[in-house]
């Protein structure tokens, strides 16, 4: 009778030592899986950051655009306005204002200035014609009212737009431009903006990858932006990608507020996490080894 007491006793003792592994199992992958989330929810604000700081003087580029007037232009204000504002962020490439036709002269078919950084360097160009990177007469080469950057900024609603992550060969970084409008009498008289370096935000991709993960983003489309794969290029798309697992996550995971699943890359297993950048739409999708 005793030895049948001992027995069930010790049978209860593992079925409750059994339950607490379960139960501190589960914890453990729920605090695991806490701070991944953790981990990619604060790097989406870190980028969000900066997206915000380069709208915030995009809308003051185009405010004041709102307000320049023909003396500004020739006494130098203008330019000189412009000039300065490059140098209010150091991860600044370019910023511009830019009229629509013969909204500043009436005479005149382009009018803005353009200033940007070559090497680090800052230099503005006046645009009367339009001198840009040392350009003259502008309007020969380009005409900046039919270019994509401009044509994202004729928003009658008077919202800002960003353009994709695309690689200036002059001065060899991968940069995104937000475009705002500005209006008169409630009509578009011209575009601002900022060319933004991605440096930061590709720190912040790579950084999630010190942690453990292999961190990517991607274009709302699913191409490459920054990836802990270094091979990849602006033009590769995950939708393409050769290997079978990536483009499976980005055929389920692209344009997802939201996201998490188990996949299977070059032999090891993943938990994948993937979360939607608000105003850009674009995708920051992280992968830790289970």
């Amino acid at each position: 009778m005793k030895s049948r007491y001992i027995i069930v006793s010790v049978i209860a003792t593992i079925a409750i030592f059994a339950v607490l592994f379960v139960v501190v199992q589960k914890h453990l992958e729920q605090d695991k899986n806490d701070m991944e989330w953790k981990l990619l929810d604060m790097a989406i604000l870190k980028i969000q950051d900066e997206l915000d700081k380069n709208q915030m003087l995009a809308e003051t580029l185009a405010k004041y655009g709102e307000s320049v007037s023909i003396s500004s232009t020739e006494n130098g204000e203008f330019d000189n306005f412009v000039c300065s504002s490059l140098l209010i962020d150091t991860n600044l490439v370019g910023v511009w204002i830019f009229y629509e036709p013969f909204q500043m002269y009436k005479d005149k078919f382009h009018f803005g200035v353009y200033a940007n950084k070559i090497k680090g360097e800052p230099y503005f160009t006046d645009n009367n014609g339009i001198i840009y990177k040392k350009i003259k007469n502008y309007e020969d080469y380009i005409d900046y009212t039919t270019e994509g950057w401009y044509l994202q900024g004729i928003n009658p609603n008077g919202k800002a737009a960003w353009s994709g992550i695309f690689e200036d060969v002059t001065v060899n970084t991968k940069m995104v431009t937000v475009s705002v409008p500005f209006f008169r009498e409630q009509k578009i008289i011209g575009v601002a903006g900022t060319d933004m370096s991605i440096d930061n935000i590709d720190k912040v991709v790579k950084h999630l990858s010190l942690e453990g993960g292999k961190a990517f983003l991607l274009s709302k489309d699913g191409f490459y932006m920054s990836s802990w794969d270094n091979s990849r290029e602006l033009t590769d798309n995950i939708l393409e990608d050769t290997n079978a697992t990536l483009k499976q996550i980005g055929m389920e995971m692209l344009n997802s507020p939201k996201n998490s699943g188990k996949y299977t890359l070059d032999g090891k297993d993943y938990i994948v996490h993937s979360a939607i950048i608000p105003k850009v739409d674009w995708n920051l999708i992280i992968l830790f080894e289970l």
